[in-house]
């Protein structure tokens, strides 16, 4: 697979006795690591059910997956929409 969990102490507080978050997760946090040819990997705003518009960071937009690729895949997924609809712009 093109992505690794790695540790990241920032993301992983313990808040009960014995290490344990309040979400049950022990040790590794869902911290996301790209490898190279990941990005083939990711999918485009457009599904084949037309109408429908996926966005997220991990779908297809030139940037790594993070807060900026999440918002630039919903203005590309909006963006669909709206060509989709007729919509003006």
């Amino acid at each position: 697979m093109g992505f690794h969990l790695h540790p990241s102490p920032a993301l992983h507080r313990p808040s009960r006795a014995g290490g344990q978050s309040p979400c049950g997760q022990r040790g590794l946090a869902a911290t996301f690591s790209a490898h190279p040819g990941f990005e083939s990997l990711r999918l485009s705003q457009a599904t084949p059910i037309r109408g429908l518009f996926r966005a997220g960071d991990r779908t297809r937009t030139d940037l790594p997956s993070t807060i900026e690729s999440a918002a630039e895949s919903a203005r590309r997924a909006v963006d669909a929409g709206q060509d989709y609809l007729a919509v003006p712009k």
